[in-house]
């Protein structure tokens, strides 16, 4: 079981893990200002925003109709798998 909190200590969102199933305590649910609740995307955009894997620009838009890049993709997928990039640090192991 983990916990991500707000800057005020207060429960962000609460992870847990076992071998057949997860859980999660969401923030409370914020929308992108161009993404409302009719867009055909919006139920797979939103929980993502939660998650803080999408972030908005500085207008609090998402730009939905935006071309994508292979960096920004690569990114995403990442954070939805909850991976950490390598660090661009030396190594602590030789090969």
């Amino acid at each position: 079981m983990a916990f991500k909190l707000h800057n005020d200590g207060t429960v962000k969102e609460m992870i847990h893990w076992n071998s057949g199933s997860s859980a999660a305590k969401l923030s409370e649910p914020e929308r992108f200002k161009d993404v409302d609740e009719n867009h055909p995307y919006a139920k797979f955009i939103d929980p993502l925003h939660q998650y803080e894997v999408l972030q908005a620009n500085k207008e609090e838009n998402f730009t939905p109709e935006t071309f994508l890049t292979r960096a920004e993709f690569a990114y995403w997928l990442s954070q939805i798998a909850y991976f950490t990039p390598p660090s661009k640090k030396n190594q602590c192991f030789l090969m």
